[in-house]
């Protein structure tokens, strides 16, 4: 009894032993498993589309051209003015002291007129940075929150024409093809996020603009 205990005992052992090798030689003659490919999520985002179809990029415009007529109309004023006393000087019968002063004043004028102009220019340039820093940083951060929201690892941007007249035509070609950097020839449906971000940027600012009135004498 004891012999047939023992002898069932060993081939019983020698079972699993099988069980195991042929196991262990399953797993090394087997090919390794192939890792799955990678899935990356690519978008694109037309910067020019976005930025120009953005209502605060409008706004700013509208601001923009409103200081521009400003400065226009006061340093007009003083040309006016300056025109007028030159007119005034070819007065044969005006007095020496006369004349002498009006010069003067027409040399101020002047003088004015270029101060005038280098200072709007300084502020204008100062404003349209300001201005530009302020949009592209809102584009970049919707660009990533749309991004994240939709699983997209990488957004890469790129500035293209945003109607079909001006995508075909010759100085937008000339520029594609004197450019250095990567611009997109084919994309599939749905990789251009530009139309989602500056959705988003518009329902976000039409929440917080503040209400603006339209802009009198707009004609020409």
């Amino acid at each position: 009894m004891k012999r047939t205990v023992a002898l069932v005992a060993g081939l019983a052992a020698l079972g699993v032993m099988g069980w195991l090798g042929s196991r262990l030689s399953a797993q090394q003659g087997a090919a390794p498993a192939r890792p799955a490919a990678p899935q990356t999520r690519i978008a694109l985002l037309n910067l020019n589309y976005v930025i120009k179809g953005y209502k605060k990029y409008q706004n700013f415009q509208n601001e923009f051209k409103a200081k521009v007529m400003e400065h226009e109309n006061m340093i007009k004023a003083k040309a006016t003015q300056a025109e007028t006393l030159a007119k005034d000087l070819q007065n044969p019968s005006l007095d020496a002291t006369k004349r002498e002063a009006m010069e003067k004043q027409i040399r101020d004028l002047k003088r004015d007129v270029e101060d005038m102009n280098a200072s709007a220019r300084q502020s204008l340039a100062k404003l349209n940075d300001e201005q530009m820093v302020i949009l592209f940083k809102e584009v970049r951060d919707a660009a990533q929150r749309h991004a994240m929201a939709n699983n997209f690892e990488l957004v890469l941007h790129y500035n293209d024409a945003t109607t079909q007249a001006e995508y075909d035509s010759a100085p937008n070609i000339a520029r594609k093809m004197h450019s250095t950097g990567c611009m997109p020839m084919y994309w599939a449906q749905g990789m251009d996020i530009s139309a989602d971000v500056m959705h988003a940027l518009n329902t976000h600012y039409s929440k917080t603009a503040p209400a603006t009135t339209p802009a009198a004498g707009g004609g020409r």
